[in-house]
């Protein structure tokens, strides 16, 4: 290949590239850096697991406890989140006190209609999950008692 002829390659390697990208901004594509999205609302379940997310709050009903998220439901524009909140076992043997709710986070994502999410405990670092939710669904709850 003779001078010229890798010239004109370079040129219409970088006109392509430049026809890409404007194409892309006229198209209207974004970033992964967008804004989080707000306002996961409705009911989300699966076996062990409900979560009802609507303008009284975040509520999750496991078999054995119950927990509560902080905020918003918000996820990134990858569909991934990590909120805080707290996590309360039920069931056994009854308390005379009833046990005070752990500090949680949960965490995971969504893509489409689908959840996927795991609960950590803070103090204990004990792991709840995975789960797989599905948006519209009702939990399938067996109580412990």
């Amino acid at each position: 290949m003779n001078w010229m002829n890798l010239r004109k390659s370079i040129w219409i390697s970088a006109l392509a590239v430049l026809a890409i990208l404007m194409g892309c901004q006229l198209a209207g594509c974004q970033s992964v850096e967008e804004d989080p999205i707000a306002g996961i609302e409705g009911l989300w379940g699966a076996d062990h697991i409900e979560i009802v997310s609507d303008s009284n709050g975040i509520r999750v009903e496991y078999d054995c406890g119950r927990g509560q998220i902080n905020g918003p439901f918000v996820v990134d524009s990858t569909g991934r989140f990590q909120l805080t909140g707290n996590h309360t076992p039920e069931g056994g043997p009854v308390p005379t006190d009833p046990p005070d709710p752990l500090p949680a986070v949960y965490q995971g994502r969504i893509v489409g209609n689908r959840m996927e999410l795991s609960v950590v405990l803070v103090d204990s670092g004990i792991e709840l999950g995975p789960f797989v939710l599905f948006s519209g669904q009702s939990g399938r709850l067996v109580k412990c008692k």
